[in-house]
């Protein structure tokens, strides 16, 4: 694509992986197109509100907003948290063209979404965004490494499980059965749907007994079911938890040579202590 193109050709598109792994194109042209494989939807258009790049560490400024709609954009995946850190790729297109190539504008994920009469606008997060975190580890109580990353190097498909939701009461999900393991066990865990109106859909894990645990979030969809008098029937993952202790790491898993933190250093109140205070 030549920069002396006529620039009433050139039309927005996005690319956008919505945490449950839903793929979806949009395109600020007036007809659908499809673009590297996937189709950009024209309905409902989306619109970029400023896109700015920098040479420094400077963020990204960007505001994504659209119409909800009964399809692409619903109210409910909004509020369940599917569009929560969907992966956004941003990019300009000639629409006359077929096979266009595309002049990518920003790539990263989005960030705050913020609903209104029928509409919404998200935060887009960039590149850049991720220069706000430690680029060295720091020394800490509690282990720095994510359950079964390459840090931790335990294989997490051996502490993950399935098992079947069979009511809700309250905020606690009871399961068929007994879950495996121990009371707390799957504290810190995380928890996924495999059916239901909410498949797809993540989140983490309280606590649990023996044949039930609670969640940070359970999606309003979901809590509409707790209702009914048959039993749900809907199928989960969930991953036993960590909460990242040394007890826990030794006792629970046997795995306290990769734990990756300083249970035994002393703190800043090493500095306070005086001579013979207990």
């Amino acid at each position: 694509m030549s920069v002396d193109e006529n620039l009433k050709t050139l039309a927005y598109g996005w690319h956008i992986i919505r945490s449950d792994g839903v793929t979806l194109g949009f395109t600020s042209h007036d007809q659908s197109q499809i673009i590297g494989g996937i189709r950009l939807s024209a309905q409902p258009g989306l619109v970029p509100t400023k896109i700015i790049s920098s040479l420094g560490t400077q963020s990204d400024g960007l505001d994504i907003s659209g119409a909800l709609t009964d399809d692409a954009l619903r109210e409910e995946d909004l509020e369940s948290g599917r569009w929560n850190g969907a992966r956004t790729h941003i990019f300009l297109y000639n629409w006359m063209e077929d096979d266009a190539d595309i002049i990518t504008l920003a790539r990263g994920e989005l960030g705050e979404i913020r609903q209104s009469e029928g509409a919404f606008t998200a935060e887009f997060l960039g590149l850049t965004a991720q220069l706000d975190h430690e680029v060295a580890p720091v020394t800490s109580p509690n282990c720095r490494a994510r359950f079964g990353d390459h840090h931790c190097k335990l294989n997490q498909q051996r502490f993950t499980h399935e098992v079947r939701i069979t009511h809700i009461e309250g905020d606690r999900l009871f399961v068929d059965g007994n879950l495996p393991g121990t009371i707390g066990d799957f504290a810190f865990g995380e928890f996924r749907w495999l059916s239901g109106p909410a498949t797809g859909i993540s989140t983490f894990i309280l606590d649990n007994d023996n044949d039930s645990f609670s969640l940070t979030d359970i999606p309003h969809i979901i809590a509409m079911l707790s209702d009914q008098e048959e039993p749900l029937n809907l199928r989960a993952e969930i991953i036993m938890g960590c909460d990242k202790s040394i007890m826990t790491c030794s006792n629970r898993f046997q795995n306290s040579v990769n734990f990756r933190g300083e249970p035994y250093l002393p703190g800043n109140d090493l500095l306070t202590r005086y001579p013979g205070l207990n």
